[in-house]
């Protein structure tokens, strides 16, 4: 309810905290600002950006704001900073939005409200991709923000098992910074609680794979990458035993069991679906157990059960976000008929209402079934051919006609298998869509080089593993195991990553993971949620004759988008023939 003599300003606030945004616009809109004092006009100039903040408008925003410190009103100077941050985070500039709370953090008079933006600054940190963009960002910042920066990269486990030292560093480095006395450094008490998941450092570690039948390769690249990690590590390292998860659901528990009975302190495994399901009837173990897959949906997971896994959804999230932060929002889908579909295109809709982008359509790939309909049928070729009939029954002779694609289109998303991919992906061009950035997933490619001609130029959302990165971390690692005679690696690539950064992960269970805490993996950057989950997020890169050159960075002139929320992947079924489940693995349904 309006109250009687209430300023203009204030009315707009009071709408705007109601969240009625076309009052609030209407209101701002019949304000005269040569009435106003300097204070008063620096209020509405933030007020309007509010405004668009709220609207989902966040370079008008940017516009809208007056500079840092314009007004002598710390008060009003501190709000405008904290609609600073949450602007910039929302183009994706983290390093701006950290500085703009380190400006308010020095503007606030009250502790406890100092100590709540300390806190936020920190929540942002935990949350959102540090990528090689955000990096060089923050090495032109100031000196506090840069000493947010490289607490954060300490805390996230940048470097598994060194964070004691580092912390010291860090220390000597930023001496009386703001994250000395703040919620920030209780990483390093690394205490067991609801909160942490920890296990005995140096105890031993189990290792549940298939040893034998149908899945017994695909075990072993598992255990292959796990090994090559544990051999990477320094001494004193932590032992590994291998138990036989056998065939039968019980089989897996009673590998549980023996595994307790030998003394570990944390467990690594199943990999098989059925097995993973079959710990929901175990109850909570009473040490933690990292899975190699994840428990269908309706089953309520047990406390200590965390579920890892290569689902495809965490690379569909990773191609909107990549399709949105570049301006090609508006995107079209084809996808594979198959028992993982719905939860593909479900997180493809989640993720692009989130980021503000548009799913124009989706058409679905029947298998066996004809591979130009679909493509057609999304492109509106169909409908453009129909035009052409009619126009040739009219006027009684056949015009000269070239077939047209739909042009409201910015980008296509398709998911398939290689073989299938091989077959598509021309058709794009074919049908004149040539022209639009084309994502897909790890599906589309098995590894293997030099890529299909028929799919180079895919833009593929993989695992970092995967990238033919000069400067990654993870190539001195490959081009030393190229050397290996057997090249084991080589057979199930991702799975050998899979089982590297259990590994790590196990490391990190070893120091105490706490929920938000990231490290960069092969397999992705991986991130511990408080639903018991490992999270991955992923880059994009184009397929090229090499391999998958990554793309570059995003900057926040490219208007980024925000981290995507949180996305619980799963796994299809597995309980089908050796080639199925292949095939299914490269899906990162397994």
């Amino acid at each position: 309810m309006q109250q009687r003599d209430e300023p203009p300003l204030t009315r707009a606030e009071r709408l705007l905290d109601a969240n009625r945004l076309y009052e609030a616009e209407a209101t701002l809109a019949e304000i005269d600002s040569s009435t106003l004092s300097a204070r008063d006009r620096h209020r509405l100039r933030v007020l309007r950006a509010e405004l668009s903040l709220a609207a989902q408008q966040p370079l008008s925003a940017l516009r809208d704001l007056p500079a840092p410190r314009a007004t002598p009103d710390r008060e009003l100077a501190a709000r405008t900073e904290a609609v600073r941050a949450e602007t910039l985070l929302a183009i994706g500039d983290v390093a701006g939005a950290v500085s703009a709370l380190v400006t308010r953090g020095e503007l606030l008079d009250d502790p406890a409200t100092h100590a709540t933006n300390a806190d936020r600054i920190w929540e942002l940190l935990a949350n959102q991709p540090l990528d090689a963009g955000a990096q060089s960002r923050f090495s032109g910042a100031d000196r506090v923000t840069r000493g947010w920066f490289e607490l954060a990269l300490i805390a996230r486990g940048a470097v598994p098992g060194e964070r004691v030292e580092l912390l010291e560093r860090w220390r000597s480095r930023f001496p009386n910074h703001p994250a000395s006395a703040g919620r920030a450094m209780n990483f390093r008490a690394r205490r067991v609680g609801e909160d942490w998941i920890k296990t005995e450092s140096g105890g031993d570690i189990a290792v549940l794979l298939p040893e034998q039948g149908r899945f017994a390769a695909i075990g072993g690249s598992v255990r292959d990458g796990l090994v090559t990690a544990w051999q990477e590590r320094p001494e004193p390292r932590p032992k590994l035993r291998f138990y036989d998860s056998g065939e039968a659901p019980e089989d897996v528990l009673r590998a549980v069991d023996r595994a307790l009975d030998d003394g570990a302190t944390l467990i690594l495994g199943p990999l098989r679906k059925t097995h993973v399901n079959a710990l929901a009837r175990y109850g909570a173990p009473p040490v933690p157990i990292l899975t190699f897959n994840q428990m269908d949906p309706e089953l309520l997971p047990p406390r200590n059960i965390i579920q890892y896994g290569l689902a495809p959804e965490d690379e569909a999230r990773a191609a909107v976000r990549r399709a949105t932060a570049e301006g090609s929002g508006r995107m079209l889908a084809l996808l594979m008929q198959a028992e993982w579909t719905d939860r593909i295109l479900g997180s493809l809709e989640r993720a692009v209402d989130e980021l503000g982008g548009q799913l124009l359509e989706v058409q679905f790939l029947a298998e066996g079934g004809d591979l130009s309909a679909p493509v057609k049928a999304m492109l509106n070729v169909d409908a453009s051919e129909a035009r052409h009939r009619a126009v040739t029954r009219a006027l009684g002779l056949r015009p000269e006609f070239d077939a047209s694609a739909r042009a409201d289109a910015q980008s296509i998303f398709f998911i398939a298998r290689q073989r299938e991919a091989q077959q598509i992906a021309p058709r794009f061009a074919y049908f004149r869509a040539g022209d639009l950035p084309v994502y897909t997933t790890a599906l589309a490619w098995e590894g293997v080089t030099p890529v299909p001609e028929e799919i180079r130029g895919l833009r593929i959302c993989d695992m970092p593993w995967m990238m033919q990165n000069p400067d990654a971390r993870w190539m001195p690692l490959r081009e030393a195991l190229a050397e290996d005679a057997e090249r084991r690696f080589e057979r199930f690539p991702r799975l050998f990553a899979l089982g590297h950064d259990a590994l790590l992960m196990a490391l990190q269970f070893q120091q105490g993971w706490a929920p938000g805490e990231a490290f960069p993996g092969a397999t992705g950057y991986l991130q511990l949620t408080r639903e018991g989950h490992v999270r991955r997020e992923l880059g994009c890169a184009t397929l090229q004759a090499e391999g998958a050159i990554p793309l570059p960075p995003i900057t926040s002139q490219e208007s980024a988008p925000l981290e995507m929320r949180e996305g619980l992947p799963r796994s299809i079924d597995d309980d089908s023939g050796d080639e199925r489940w292949r095939d299914d693995f490269r899906s990162r349904d397994d």
